[in-house]
């Protein structure tokens, strides 16, 4: 089975054309579910959901208050780890239709090939990256430099992008080891923090990926100045840990 994972706050306007992409790279034959978390969205996300599931496999994750991306991405890792084989995979990717759902078969050979994590990079010769400001390249650089130094992960250059493809097996093993869930930050950081939690037993492995930005309908979520200030905050947090051993902060 392949689990096609993403939290979506606000998005009326890019569910169906999303769901529609992620289709086209299935037969009817593919053994393959999407699991959609609508985070208390305020506009018709949720109808727009309900009104595509008779036409796709998919399973709806409600609730009723936005919770954050990093809870609804807990959530999501939740069920397919009760749902899903450790043989099993989890793509997991952003609600606003900007992710390329072709890039989900290199991800699968690339998995294939011995990688646990597979993440759709920006750094890897043959990506595609459409639709973005040059304060968005620059910001997006920054942080892979950031984190690169904070928290070293081999063959891993993209740290902040929501496009990757797990082991379930993977996801399994590290929430059972921790006890409870996998993330504690609520914004996107906490993409970082779910790298650092399965750093001890995944192997990973990065993909180019196909970004097209200009594609999204509506506003950005992301809140740079925020983003930023939670960035160092977690960073400093993960340093700390590796340095001194401590988990305060």
């Amino acid at each position: 089975m392949l689990f096609v994972c993403f939290a979506a706050y606000n998005e009326e306007q890019n569910i169906e054309p999303l769901l529609k992409r992620i289709a086209l790279q299935f037969t009817a034959e593919d053994a393959y579910e999407v699991v959609a978390f609508n985070d208390g969205s305020t506009d018709r996300t949720l109808a727009a959901l309900e009104r595509c599931k008779g036409h796709y496999p998919l399973v709806i994750l409600n609730s009723a208050e936005n919770r954050g991306l990093g809870e609804g991405t807990n959530q999501l890792l939740a069920y397919v780890c009760e749902k899903g084989k450790s043989s099993d995979i989890a793509v997991f990717m952003d609600g606003d239709d900007t992710h390329d759902p072709s890039v989900i078969s290199l991800m699968c050979a690339a998995l294939a090939k011995g990688a646990d994590v597979v993440i759709a990079s920006r750094y890897q010769p043959g990506k595609v990256a459409t639709g973005l400001t040059w304060q968005r390249q620059m910001i997006s650089y920054a942080a892979s430099l950031f984190w690169r130094v904070m928290l070293p992960i081999a063959k891993v250059k993209d740290y902040t992008c929501g496009f990757r493809a797990y082991r379930v097996g993977v996801l399994q093993q590290a929430l059972a080891a921790k006890g409870s869930a996998l993330i504690s930050r609520r914004g996107f950081e906490c993409q970082v923090e779910l790298l650092s939690a399965l750093k001890p037993y995944a192997r990973f492995g990065e993909v180019p990926i196909n970004l097209v930005y200009n594609r999204k309908q509506g506003e950005s979520k992301m809140r740079i100045f925020r983003t930023t200030l939670r960035t160092v905050s977690l960073g400093i947090h993960l340093l700390s840990i590796r340095c001194f051993g401590t988990k305060q902060g």
